[in-house]
């Protein structure tokens, strides 16, 4: 899993439900944070409702990171 949603207790970011599907063996909760639209595809058991405000963190050693003019990778 490389986004993990959490109580919000531990370093992460904090993002509104625009929608959530609950399509039987997994879920897709679409998010925005900073006025972008992200999708994410859950196998968890967790409901969630319009407008909810949930907390989500990245494992860094699954992250990737682009530069948004050459779409070069950039290694942090």
């Amino acid at each position: 899993m490389d986004i993990l949603i959490d109580d919000g207790s531990s370093f992460s970011t904090p993002a509104s439900v625009s929608i959530f599907e609950d399509l039987g063996d997994e879920r897709r909760v679409g998010v925005r944070v900073g006025g972008q639209l992200l999708n994410i595809t859950t196998n968890g058991s967790a409901y969630y409702e319009k407008g909810q405000t949930i907390h989500m963190s990245f494992q860094a050693e699954r992250t990737h990171l682009f530069d948004p003019e050459t779409g070069e990778r950039i290694h942090v």
